[in-house]
Formats: C-alpha cells, structure tokens, sequence
C-alpha cells in the first residue's frame, strides 16, 4: 500500500531521495523506515511539493506511532506543523501542541525544545504573550539542555517580538544577555547577533550615536569572522545613521562600500531592507526621486519573503513621499495598507507612525473626526511604548550595561594586579636565591660582588614595580567607593519624582474641580521640581563619569602611529560632539601639519584622551567668547605640528577668552575647573598631565587674557 502511494506522488531525480525510497519499501516497520519517511516528507517540502510532504508525513507520523518510537512520532507532528504552517496555521498549531503533549508525557527535553522552536513562530501572529511564554520556556530548556546556539535562537525571538511590539527595555535585554552568552563563551559569532539588534534598537529610540557605536562594533566582529553577507547589513546600517545625523560625505562612503561588497557578493540586486534604508537616506538627503525608486524596488522582494515588518517601512514611505507631491489617493493607499498590515501582525511602532500621517491628512481634506480619531490613536500608542517609565527603564538598562563593563574591566585589572605580585615574588625569591649563591662562592668575590649589586638594583626596580601597581589598584578601589557617593543626588532625584507624581495627582484634582489657578501653581512646582531632577542628574553623572575615568589604568602597549592623522580625527570628533548638542554652533578650524613627522611610538588611546580634552575645552571657551560677542567675532580654533630637535611637538590654540594668570598653576590639578557648578569635574587636564607625563612628553600653556589660550604638548620621538 505505501509503495502505491509513493508511486504516486512523482519520482524526485536525485540519489537522495531514491536511498530514501528503498528503506521506506521494506516490510519490516522500525525506526528507520520512520526516519526514512519522515526525512523524504521533509525533502517534498523543500521542493515545494506540498502535497507529497503532507502524505508522507502522516505516514511517518503512523509508522512512529505503532512503534511507539516517541523521539520520531515529536519530529514528525513537527515536520508536519512546519508544513501547514504557511496555509493551514490552526491545524498546524494543533499539531504543535499534540507534539508537545507527547514531549512532556514522555518526558522527553530534546522533543519538547523541537516544539518549542515553533510554537512561539505560530503563535506570532495570533498572541504575543503566548508566543513570549513558549520562547522563555525554550531559553530555560535550551540552557538546562547546555545548547547556546539554541539559547541565543530563543532569546533573539524574544528580543524581535518585544521590538515589534514596542517594549524596547524588554528588548534590549535580551540582546545585552546575547552579547554577555557570546563573551562568556567566548563565541563572537554570539555576541554579533545582540550587538546587531541593540544598534536598531538605538536607532529606533532616536540615539544614533549610540547606534553607530554598536553598529561599529558589530562591524569589526563581522569583519574578523568574514561573515560578508551580514557585513553588508551593518554597512547600510552606518550609512543610515550618518545621514540621519546629516553627515552625508560619510553617508557616501559607507553607501559605497555597502555596493562593492554586494558587487563582490555577486548580487543583482540588494535585498529588500537595504532597499528601504536607502529610501529614508535619500529622503534625508533632499532626492525624493531616488527614494521613491528605492522604496517601489522594495515591496517585491519583501511581499516574496512575507518580510511584513519591512513592508511597513516601505509603504509607510512612500506615503509621505506621495503626501508631499500632493497625490492623496497614491498617499491614502499606501498608508492605509501600512496601518492594515501594522495591525495585523501588532506593529504598534508603525500603527502610530502611519496614525499620525493620518492625523495631517484629514486635517488637509477637511475630515476633522477622522483626523482626531487617528490623533487619539497615534496618542494612546505613543504613550504605551515611548512613555516616561519605559524611557526611564530603558536608560537604567543601557547605564546598568556600562557600569557593569566598567565592573569587568576593573576586576581584571585586579586579576592582573594580583598576577604581577604572585610573579614579583617569584622573582623576589629568585634573586634571594642568587644573592645566596654569590654570597657563598666568596672565592669569587669580585665578580659575585658585581652580580650581587646588579641583582639588588634589579630587585629595587622590581619592588617600585609593585609598590606602583599596588596603588594603582587602591586608586582603581577608591574611584569605585567614590561612584558611591552619586547616592546624594539620586536620592534627591528620586525625592523630587516622587512629590512631582503627588503634585501631578493634586492637579488633576483642580483641573477636575475647574480650579485653574491652583492648577497652574501646581504646574510651576512640578516644573521646578524636574529643573531640580536635571541638575542633580547631570551632578551624578559628572561624578560618575568623572571618577571612572580617572580611576582608569590602561594596559596598552606603545604602537607606531600617524600624529597627524591622529590629531586631525579627534579634532573633527570633538567639533561634531559640540555641534551635536548645539546645532547654531560653528567655528573656524585651521591646520599646519608637518607631515615629516611620520609614525611615533605612542599609546593611541591615551594621546586620543588628551586630544579630545584639549579640543573640547578649546571649542567650550570660543563658544562661550561668542554668546558674550556676537556680532564681528569668530570662533577659531588652530591646531598645528612640527618636529623639533629630536621631539613632535602638537600646539592647539583658540581665539576665547583665555585662562586668568592667578588660577593659571591650578589648571592641571585634579577637581579644579573654571566652567559653571554641574558642567565640569576638573578632571580632564588633570588626566592629560599625568598621559603626556606618562610618555615622556611635556604638556605646557601659553595664554593671554581675553584673547585666548595655547596648549603644547611635546613628546619624544622614539
């Protein structure tokens, strides 16, 4: 009979599926000819031969059952769900959960985490919440089980279903827990798939410095995995945050890197994601006409891989693109097939976006209560996914991140600490030993002597060595204790929140009773109240900052370097850190490189440190110089090298107010600054001295009041 019906189902030409044939054909029912059928079910399937995988599925669903072979009978109503999944999602649902059924009276782990691969898939699109409990069900098994890759597949599923649902905290959590799995097991190939994800994530809550962090991160682990296709990703990714932040030479660059290596790929054509990316790069850059190209070559490969989340993006812009031109059919139709498929599949983020295009364009043809219907609905969503307690969670998550790394970091440097002194002592004994041995042959006493005094010159600069590596983990310890002290303001912080939520709860009171001007007292109070909240955050996060810097060690080793290319980086990083925070800010930038200099062995790190202090102390003072003169005044900053006898020599200078002569011997000492109470710690010169001094170098100031200042630094070239 099971001949027959194979017979009937169409012969498929390849060896495989003949050896398959030819177990299935034997009388005998065991295990084998189960797995053979279910293994030739599974190949229809991959054919796209539907009906035949369904037949044989069933069939190896039966010969498993009469066995009583439980592993195969759960593969098989797995195959069989994978199957109906596209077209029949109920029955495939009930087939999941009869092979759940069977896994847990089974007690079989290994059955139940196949099931648990799908069941959340199926549930996606019919209740979140199931979906989440299935996939953290998977993660426990996945490590009781000891499988990581399983346990990253469940927690990225977690991570996206909150992504699309619109819990980013809950979100970004998963994915910090991807990157801390990969580290542990020291799988990179692990830790990329967190550091893709919290690079949306960033990009999603409006940070894309954050973003180009991560996403720079997760190019460099691509690139020493040469995992190119995904490369190709992260490469967009950097170019859409370049353009969102409006720099489009860089934007450029990466766009055409992005191209080359889908040249080198062999692509036709970039997938359907890009495709949308560089719809909203070309919008921000001005060429409507190329993102609307972009957008339509989008929706066909999207549509084909049922890449719903993805389609939002693409209708929701071209929507706007249509909105704009004034083609309000074109715009109603697609906006309404992105709010269509936002609902469906619970895309709350796109469901507001495409609300609030809604909001404007009833308002434009005059339908006021379809326009204030969508304004109450983009409202409510806004309000559940970007409100005041997920913003606030979602922050404390990424500090939480960065105090522990700074934890990490510590503890090694105390490893390493307590490694330098297991092997200081080593040497302190040995040298004993040598001492001893010249001691005793006194009949060589000339040259004993001489060893001997080397051996204790030696064992001098030994014991300095550890005297100096002791105290810089007391200072490691003591920066830790001071974090600490960040409590006095986050106590007031919290204090404040806590009688603002009172005095929200009393004004809605008055606004009930119509009381309007006990209202807006109240209003001025709270207002007050997140003025405080401000100052004594930014207070804590000065200390914090501050501290963990100047607790810092570092263990990097001195490497060639390009000053001039070097210097040239942190000048234009420091002018776009200050542009970033005022965008009305501009200044005039001149450089005189010497470009004999050539490399110079420093610690590229720390010079960078120094470099960036520096010009951001120079670009704080010409801008404070142009609040005060506005008009005939222009904010320059210079920045020259040049070698000289035998040293480099780096000069940064500025056109502000310069630095008064009675405070001008306390600028290098830790804790003095001459900014505002809350914009300063005195913390960066210090730290540079103590660089530059570190290297041999010199740091010096040269200054004149009210007419701006010069800082140089020389260091020697070796």
């Amino acid at each position: 009979m099971i001949c027959i019906q194979i017979s009937m189902l169409g012969r498929a030409q390849d060896p495989f599926a003949d050896s398959l044939r030819k177990i299935i054909r034997s009388t005998e029912i065991d295990s084998s000819r189960a797995i053979a059928t279910m293994k030739l079910s599974a190949h229809y399937f991959k054919m796209q031969n539907n009906d035949s995988a369904i037949v044989l599925g069933h069939k190896s669903l039966n010969l498993a059952r009469q066995k009583k072979l439980i592993d195969i009978e759960i593969r098989s109503l797995v195959n069989l769900a994978t199957i109906y999944f596209q077209t029949k999602p109920d029955t495939a649902l009930a087939l999941a959960k009869l092979g759940m059924k069977a896994a847990v009276k089974s007690n079989s782990k290994s059955g139940e985490l196949q099931v648990l691969g799908l069941l959340p898939i199926i549930y996606i699109s019919k209740k979140m919440d199931s979906a989440l409990i299935y996939a953290n069900r998977g993660v426990l098994l996945a490590r009781e089980l000891k499988l990581p890759d399983k346990e990253t597949w469940f927690l990225s599923l977690i991570a996206q279903i909150n992504f699309f649902v619109g819990n980013y905290p809950k979100s970004i959590e998963s994915n910090l827990t991807i990157n801390r799995l990969g580290k542990t097991l020291k799988r990179p190939d692990i830790s990329v798939q967190g550091l893709i994800w919290i690079g949306n994530l960033y990009r999603t809550m409006g940070d894309p410095h954050q973003a180009l962090r991560y996403h720079f991160m997760t190019k460099e682990i691509q690139e020493k995995l040469d995992d190119k296709e995904n490369l190709l990703y992260t490469l967009n990714n950097i170019a859409y945050e370049y353009a969102t932040l409006h720099h489009f030479d860089s934007t450029r660059f990466y766009l055409k890197k992005t191209d080359s290596l889908a040249y080198s790929l062999s692509m036709e054509e970039l997938p359907g994601g890009i495709l949308n990316d560089r719809g909203d790069i070309y919008v921000s850059m001005g060429n409507d006409e190329q993102a609307m190209v972009n957008y339509r070559k989008s929706i066909p490969m999207i549509m084909r891989d049922g890449d719903t989340y993805n389609l939002c993006i693409a209708t929701l812009g071209l929507a706007k693109l249509f909105y704009r031109t004034g083609a309000k059919d074109s715009c109603l139709y697609y906006i309404q097939q992105t709010l269509d498929v936002a609902r469906q599949n619970g895309y709350l983020l796109w469901e507001q976006k495409a609300s609030t295009i809604l909001v404007d364009f009833y308002k434009s043809t005059g339908n006021i209560d379809s326009a204030l219907y969508y304004s109450q609905n983009a409202t409510i969503i806004k309000d559940s996914i970007f409100n005041l307690q997920k913003l606030t969670e979602f922050q404390n998550i990424s500090f939480s991140e960065q105090i522990r790394e700074q934890e990490v970091k510590q503890e090694q440097e105390k490893m390493r600490s307590r490694l330098s002194v297991f092997i200081l002592c080593g040497c302190l004994a040995l040298f004993l030993i040598v001492v001893l041995f010249l001691w005793r042959n006194i009949v060589q006493k000339q040259k004993a002597k001489i060893k001997i005094e080397n051996a204790y010159g030696e064992l001098k600069a030994t014991q300095s060595q550890l005297i100096q590596s002791e105290k810089m983990a007391s200072l490691g310890e003591l920066t830790a204790g001071i974090a600490h002290e960040i409590q006095n303001p986050l106590n007031f912080v919290n204090n404040f929140s806590e009688v603002s939520t009172e005095l929200l709860d009393e004004m809605r009171e008055e606004l009930a009773t119509g009381n309007m001007q006990q209202a807006n007292e109240i209003a001025d109070d709270v207002k007050q109240n997140l003025q405080k909240i401000l100052y004594h955050g930014k207070q804590a996060d000065g200390i914090v900052k501050g501290m963990l810097q100047h607790s810092r060690s570092s263990n990097a080793k001195k490497e060639p370097t390009d000053i001039n290319k070097l210097a040239d980086e942190y000048l234009r990083l420091a002018f776009h850190g200050l542009r970033a925070k005022d965008k009305d800010f501009n200044a005039t930038m001149k450089t005189d490189y010497d470009e004999s200099i050539g490399n110079i062995n420093i610690i590229p790190q720390d010079i960078g440190r120094v470099l960036l202090n520096l010009f951001t102390n120079a670009f704080y003072a010409v801008s404070e110089k142009k609040k005060q003169q506005a008009e005939g005044y222009e904010p320059t900053i210079t920045l020259s090298s040049k070698k000289l006898n035998g040293k480099v020599e780096i000069s940064v200078a500025d056109n502000g107010n310069g630095i008064p002569q009675k405070i001008l011997d306390k600028i290098f000492q830790p804790f003095f600054t001459t900014k505002p109470t809350g914009q300063g710690t005195g913390l960066g010169l210090s730290l540079a001295y103590d660089i530059i001094t570190a290297h041999g170098g010199e740091l010096k100031v040269e200054t004149k009041e009210g007419e701006g200042a010069e800082f140089v630094i020389q260091l020697p070239v070796v």
